[in-house]
């Protein structure tokens, strides 16, 4: 299981950011620089939205499927880590 915190996070630069919370979430704000890919678009499409050379850093509102979804996507073979806590 790949997890971080948001503290961690402060000392990383160049941060592939994804809001995996629904769309009216996302417009009532988000992390700085952070794209939205709904949960069920990226479990159901992951090749689309990433590739394997990267590192991504999933959150959703509290950080439980934000980690269920970064444990399902590295079993496929990219590399996520899910945000501790989430976005609240």
């Amino acid at each position: 299981m790949n997890e971080i915190s948001i503290k961690s996070l402060n000392n990383l630069t160049n941060l592939n950011l994804i809001d995996i919370r629904a769309n009216y979430l996302y417009l009532r704000g988000t992390i700085s620089s952070a794209v939205n890919i709904p949960y069920q678009a990226l479990k159901s499409y992951p090749n689309t939205y990433l590739k394997r050379n990267f590192t991504y850093y999933l959150f959703c509102e509290n950080g439980i499927e934000s980690k269920r979804l970064s444990t399902y996507l590295n079993a496929l073979g990219f590399n996520t880590y899910s945000i501790k806590e989430g976005y609240l």
